[in-house]
């Protein structure tokens, strides 16, 4: 049987035939020629971006993406930085986009998915182009994971976010004024455009340097949000931006020096800073109190700034300060001014509400600090305006025992440790008698940071007062005194002599409760919880406390405090207890020898003994000697009895007695006191169980 070979037509036929037997029959591998047209396509496209060539790339592409993306020849590479394909494509699927959800209706589409060697799947839209028929590419689309979400956008759409930020550097490099500010937001805007070109110029300089080309930025986009990393050599650019109407603007900057290098950390703050610095600057040469209210702080303007004599401390121009060093941390900042001769800090605090996204950032001044000498003397701009003044007005207020304005003028600490436990009846008691009226000479005046000294000569006597800084006010925080045998110090004084003030004051009071406060531990249980009042002993010895202070000695919580000299007065022993100085023993000095001194403790604890701490003594009109029925002679006076040893009298129990020579005792007032009733003795009435003879 002989085969006949079939004609040229039938063999077509059976062809096709087979080739559509092939195609139907399940599990077989797709025919090459499946997705001619895309793969063709997507290849095509591929390899004219990795030959770089922009001809190729704009003909297989639609004149949306050609324009959009490949507008010049630096293009091609961010095209490459967005989608960093590598090798051959394989389509993965294809998608006829319906009629409704295409850009153009007219313009047929296809979404087609492709991957890499790498199995990086992405997107590509294909469109026919009217006039070739052919499939071009109109946009790629990418899409991120990140923590679970994805977000997908096109090529154009990045790469059009990095001509944005191309265009920003090259501006900022450039010195274009009006591009800079052209492609930022309104926000921005309006914080750097009062700015000079001299610190737009500082700044640009730092963030974009001339003659320097920036590397491919590192992006990371949200819908209306994007954050972009500039590398430096040393340290990064950051931009933030704002995707408004459809255009990227940019809303901030920062930048990262390095470890060695000057950050700064918002473009927008330091510009609002920078401007605040130079225009107070300026109000302060102008002497322009309400510019400078509306800069400085309430506490800086009101403290210092509101009455001083500006001229008396002259401070940089405004051009000084819009070339000086900023540093932004936080809410704080602090520019600093090198004149050469001496170094100027100015201290800023943003006063803006950061919970409110629409506020402008606002920067006003809060300190001065004048650096001299290489930095080995500082001194604050309140205290070298107001120290002096302040020292004058500290002195009045001390001369004329103004307690409420010395309360006002002086720190927290010298408030607590003195004049907040002051009363108006202790004032005339307070030991201020080395400081009097008369003419005042200032010495010298010593800035040491947030500590000034102001010596002036008062009176004939040297006295400091030690000024220091409290939130933004200078305090008034001691006073200073050359005396000797005690501390000069005024408030270290306070810490001892106000328990001894309290005491006597409330010995004449009869204030048991207030006596127990101020005594010690010892004091109080041996007399003032074994008694409901005062004992007249007590009430008699209290006039030799009013002697002036000559003395005083503190170690470690042991204080001695000696009132007068050996002649007349007292000596108080006090002990630190529970952080506070208490009295524990008052000894009355009416005289050099042994027999001229009582111990008050001794002497109350030997009449709550022998039962003779309330017995009756009628005091005489006068303190002149007298003697007794029994040949006894008495000494009257200061409402006590004092027995003097010429008789076998005195051997007996003595109530009254101070143990005081007659002879020694000050004189008692023209007429003395009625005597007080004497108050027999209830032992069920004392406040304890039994007593203590």
């Amino acid at each position: 049987m002989r085969l006949v070979p079939p004609k040229p037509a039938a063999r077509a036929a059976i062809a096709c035939a087979l080739a559509a037997s092939a195609l139907s029959l399940s599990g077989c591998k797709s025919s090459p020629f499946t997705n001619y047209s895309e793969k063709r396509a997507v290849n095509g496209f591929a390899q004219a971006l990795a030959d770089a060539d922009n001809e190729r790339l704009r003909a297989m592409s639609s004149s949306h993406f050609a324009t959009a993306v490949l507008s010049d020849e630096s293009s091609i590479a961010e095209v490459k930085q967005v989608w960093p394909i590598k090798g051959k494509l394989e389509v993965v699927s294809v998608k006829e986009v319906e009629e409704f959800d295409r850009r153009d209706p007219d313009v047929p589409e296809k979404l087609v998915t492709i991957k890499d060697e790498r199995k990086w799947k992405t997107d590509q839209r294909l469109v026919q182009d009217p006039k070739t028929k052919k499939w071009v590419v109109d946009e790629i689309l990418i899409t991120h994971s990140q923590k679970g979400l994805k977000a997908t956008k096109t090529v154009s759409e990045q790469v059009m976010f990095i001509s944005v930020v191309r265009d920003f550097a090259d501006a900022w490099r450039n010195k274009d004024r009006e591009r800079r500010l052209a492609g930022v937001t309104e926000q921005c805007r309006a914080e750097l455009e009062p700015l000079p070109d001299e610190v737009l110029d500082n700044l640009a300089g730092r963030m974009f340097p001339a003659n320097t080309k920036d590397p491919s930025p590192d992006a990371t986009m949200d819908d209306d949000i994007a954050i972009v990393r500039l590398a430096r050599a040393k340290g990064a650019v950051l931009l933030q931006l704002k995707r408004i109407d459809g255009k990227w603007l940019v809303d901030d900057a920062a930048f990262d020096a390095g470890k060695e290098g000057e950050n700064i950390a918002s473009l927008r703050k330091t510009a609002v800073a920078y401007a605040s610095a130079a225009k107070f600057l300026g109000a302060y040469a102008a002497n322009d109190r309400d510019l400078l209210k509306s800069l400085a702080t309430k506490t800086f303007y009101d403290a210092t700034l509101s009455a001083a004599d500006l001229s008396s401390v002259a401070l940089p121009p405004a051009a000084a300060g819009e070339n000086g060093q900023l540093k932004i941390v936080g809410r704080q900042a602090e520019l600093v001014i090198d004149e050469g001769t001496r170094m100027v800090k100015v201290a800023l605090v943003r006063t803006d509400d950061e919970s409110d996204v629409k506020a402008m950032t606002e920067f006003r001044i809060e300190d001065v600090t004048i650096y001299e000498e290489g930095g080995t003397s500082k001194r604050r701009l309140a205290a070298a305006l107001v120290a002096e003044p302040m020292a004058q007005l500290y002195a009045d207020a001390l001369v004329a025992r103004d307690l409420p304005q010395l309360r006002v003028m002086g720190t927290h600490d010298f408030n607590e440790r003195a004049w907040r436990h002051i009363t108006d009846e202790l004032v005339p008691s307070l030991p201020l008698g080395d400081i009097q009226p008369g003419d005042r000479e200032v010495l010298s005046v010593v800035h040491n940071g947030a500590a000034t000294d102001v010596t002036m000569m008062q009176a004939g006597r040297a006295v400091t007062y030690v000024m220091r800084d409290e939130g933004g006010a200078v305090k008034v925080d001691d006073v200073l005194v050359a005396v000797a045998d005690r501390p000069s110090s005024l408030k270290a004084t306070m810490a001892q002599m106000l328990p001894v003030l309290r005491v006597k004051a409330a010995i004449a009071a009869g204030n048991v409760e207030a006596l127990r406060r101020d005594c010690s531990v010892d004091f109080n249980r041996l007399i003032w919880t074994q008694v409901r009042n005062v004992p007249p002993q007590a009430t008699a010895a209290v006039r030799f406390l009013d002697a002036p202070l000559t003395a005083m000695t503190v170690q470690d919580t042991t204080a001695t405090v000696q009132l007068g000299d050996s002649g007349y007065g007292g000596l108080v022993t006090l002990l630190e207890q529970d952080g506070r100085w208490k009295v524990n023993e008052i000894t009355i000095v009416a005289g050099p020898g042994p027999a001229d001194q009582a111990s008050l403790k001794s002497l109350l604890r030997e009449g709550i003994a022998n039962g003779t701490l309330y017995a009756d003594a009628a005091p005489a009109a006068n303190p002149a000697k007298s003697a007794a029925a029994d040949g006894t002679v008495r000494q009257v006076g200061y409402d006590a009895d004092f027995v003097a040893p010429s008789s076998d009298a005195a051997k007996e129990p003595r109530p009254l007695d101070l143990g005081l020579a007659p002879e020694t005792l000050p004189p008692a007032a023209d007429t003395a006191p009625a005597p007080a009733a004497m108050v027999p003795r209830d032992e069920s009435a004392l406040p304890f169980e039994e007593p203590l003879w």
